[in-house]
């Protein structure tokens, strides 16, 4: 899906903020990396009838499983970062010093 600039420029800023820090900052490499392994270990558990043999290996159930950690992983990183520049700097004016 190509939404290109124009359609991007028309979403809240908001969104527009969480798709660019979705794909930006290292947050995709954060999220492969945390799905390589939770997805690995989720693999073993739930089709590990598959893996030794016994029963068919379920493509679209392996492909989830991987997914789903890096869509959790991906919007975890972006909440975090929306509410970091959300939140408003203490002034040296206002601390305590």
């Amino acid at each position: 899906m190509n939404i290109g600039k124009s359609g991007l420029q028309r979403l809240p800023r908001q969104c527009r903020r969480a798709l660019v820090l979705a794909v930006t900052d290292g947050t995709p490499w954060r999220a492969l990396k945390l799905a390589a392994v939770v997805g690995t270990l989720l693999v073993a558990i739930n089709q590990w009838e598959a893996l030794l043999g016994q029963a068919q290996l379920s493509l679209p159930k392996v492909f989830l499983t991987f997914l789903v950690p890096y869509l959790v992983s991906t919007y975890t990183s972006v909440s975090k970062d929306l509410q970091r520049t959300e939140e408003t700097p203490v002034h040296k004016s206002q601390s305590h010093g």
